[in-house]
C-alpha cells in the first residue's frame, strides 16, 4: 500500500466479509465497496485490492459465469441433438 498507513489483516478480513455479504443491497457495487470500506478504517482502494487479490470482486465473478454460460449453451446443444438421434432410433424400432 503506497498510503503508508498499514490496514491490520483482521480489519480487512471483516471488510471482505461484510462486502460479501451485502454488497448487492446497495445501488452500486463501487459504493458498497466505498462505504464498507470506509467504515472498517481504509480506502476503498484498498479494499478493491484485497477483493480483486481474493477473485471476490462481482466482475470476475460476472466473467466466470459467462464463460460457464457459454460451456453450458454448447453442451445444451449436444444433448440435443443426442435426444434427436435417439428420437429417431425409437421411431424406426416402432415402424
Amino acid at each position: 500500500m503506497s498510503g503508508g498507513k498499514t490496514i491490520d489483516p483482521r480489519a480487512k478480513d471483516s471488510a471482505v466479509a461484510e462486502f460479501v455479504d451485502t454488497w448487492k443491497d446497495y445501488r452500486s457495487v463501487t459504493v458498497a465497496c466505498g462505504e464498507i470500506a470506509a467504515s472498517h478504517g481504509m480506502s476503498r482502494a484498498t479494499l478493491f485490492a484485497e477483493l480483486r487479490e481474493r477473485g471476490l470482486w462481482p466482475a470476475a465473478r460476472v466473467g466466470d459465469l459467462a464463460l460457464e454460460n457459454k460451456r453450458l449453451r454448447k453442451q445444451v446443444e449436444r444433448l440435443r441433438k443426442q435426444v434427436q438421434m435417439l428420437e429417431a432410433q425409437l421411431a424406426e424400432g416402432q415402424e
